[in-house]
This record gives structure tokens, sequence and C-alpha cells, in this order.
């Protein structure tokens, strides 16, 4: 929704928001870099999970507040990629070595959907909070409304979604368990 807030409330064209948004997608490719290293030299995959969506959640209440907007990407990219390797780690290591095709399938498929849920949520949320009475321009659509309108329904999406990457925080301290990494590899 960043990239939609930027040029609809912030007056940036789709290149600028574009070049906004580079320092998430560099950050989540520094932070899976960076995390799948530590966890290959360490073995300790729990503390990524858990750092990761703490970084996620600070991240999100950043953009929720407009405060560092750049910082808060870095954060939410770092904190993503710190959790795709270790969960990815999590999978393979925890399931026998002829379950692991399936496991990381399964892992990769609620990945996707959880995604597409997550986009119909926040999309629900975002136009819930719309007036329910406002007339929208169809040539330009909700980039005809007033920027005040449309933050009242970002900050909602961005508090709905701090508070999934706050469950996953807790739910990551609470239910993950730290299990040292297989070092043999069985042959079947």
């Amino acid at each position: 929704y960043l990239p939609l807030q930027l040029q609809w409330q912030k007056g940036m064209t789709a290149s600028e928001s574009g070049l906004f948004m580079m320092v998430f997608m560099f950050s989540i490719t520094t932070g899976a870099f960076i995390g799948g290293k530590l966890i290959a030299r360490w073995g300790n995959y729990k503390i990524f999970v858990v750092l990761g969506f703490l970084m996620a959640s600070l991240a999100l209440w950043q953009l929720h507040f407009g405060l560092w907007l750049r910082v808060a990407l870095a954060f939410a990219g770092l904190g993503l990629g710190f959790t795709l390797p270790a969960l990815s780690v999590v999978v393979q290591n925890v399931l026998p070595p002829k379950d692991r095709g399936i496991g990381m399938s399964l892992f990769n498929f609620g990945r996707e959907l959880g995604g597409a849920i997550g986009v119909a949520v926040c999309s629900a949320v975002f136009h819930f909070q719309l007036p329910k009475d406002i007339v929208i321009n169809k040539a330009d659509g909700l980039a005809s409304l007033e920027p005040q309108l449309l933050a009242q329904s970002f900050n909602a999406t961005y508090v709905v979604m701090g508070i999934f990457a706050l469950g996953a925080f807790l739910s990551a301290i609470i239910l993950l368990k730290s299990q040292s990494l297989a070092i043999d590899v069985e042959k079947q």
C-alpha cells in the first residue's frame, strides 16, 4: 500500500514511488543474505525469526505514524529478509529427509496463500475506512480523493498489518522451538 500512498496522498509519480520502494527491495535481499549466512555459521534460526518479525512490527508502526519512511522500509525489508531463510531452515530441519520436498512445497504454498489473504484483508480495511458518501472521479479513481481521506484508510491498513506482524512475533517467541541444525545427511 505504500506505493499507492506515495502517489495518491503524497503526490509522487509512479517512477518516484518505485525508486522509493527500492530501499525495501534491497533490504529484503540484504536481510536474506545476512540471515542465511549467520544461520549457517551459528546454527540458530529462532533469533532471526523473532528479530525479523519485531523489525517488521516496528516498521509498520513507523509507517502508521509517517516517521522516517525510508528507515521504516529498510527495517521492514531487513525483517522480512531475516525471516525468509530462517523459516525455510525450520521446515527443512524439523522434517525427515523424505518429507522435506513436500514440506517446502506446503510452506511456499502457505506463504503465497497468506499473501493473497493479507492483500484481501488489507484492501477491505482500506475501503471500509473510506467515508461512504464520497464521490470518486471515474477517470482518476481513488487518486482523485483528498489526501486527508486517504490518510485514514492507509493508517488503518498499517495498524492491521502491524497487528498481524506483532502476532507473528509473539507466536515465534512462544511456539517456535529452538533446535540445533542437523549436520548429518541420511542416505536413503
